[in-house]
């Protein structure tokens, strides 16, 4: 699974591929292109990426991620924004996606939080050593790269 980084500036070029995926998951509103363009303009940095995942040519998984500390990502997520900017279609393993996505990031990259996701689109997946999932209204999904959880980060 190969995931397409953009600067967030090309959004509005993949808009309409984003929002169709959007439109598969009826009832999320608040991850239409429409809602996010102005919520990037008004609360984003201008930093954000767009990652794109396609199967077969088809779009199947998108976020809007940025950079936070310490070699974390996040998904974007202002307060004013009930889910975070991920999406994905259905079937997609949320867990190896965005291990995936993990890989793919650029610098260094030791964890990805995917936050506010819908559990009637998203299978909450099990904690493992290097995932860990935090039960809430909507769910929160941090995932880490090539180092357990528990471990103390390399310092230096």
């Amino acid at each position: 699974m190969t995931w397409t980084l953009y600067p967030i500036a090309q959004f509005k070029d993949h808009a309409s591929q984003w929002d169709a995926l959007v439109q598969a998951s009826p009832g999320t509103p608040f991850l239409e292109s429409a809602f996010l363009q102005p919520a990037l303009a008004i609360f984003g940095t201008g930093e954000e990426t767009l990652c794109l995942h396609r199967t077969a040519g088809q779009l199947d998984a998108a976020a809007i991620v940025q950079r936070g500390p310490k070699g974390m990502w996040q998904t974007f997520q202002p307060s004013q924004l009930p889910l975070g900017a991920w999406i994905s279609a259905p079937g997609v393993d949320l867990a190896t996606a965005g291990a995936a996505l993990v890989a793919d990031l650029p610098g260094l990259t030791l964890g990805l939080g995917i936050t506010q996701l819908d559990p009637r689109f998203h299978t909450r997946p099990g904690d493992t050593s290097t995932l860990r999932t935090q039960a809430m209204k909507l769910e929160k999904l941090v995932m880490s790269h090539q180092m357990p959880l528990d471990a103390d980060p390399p310092m230096g």
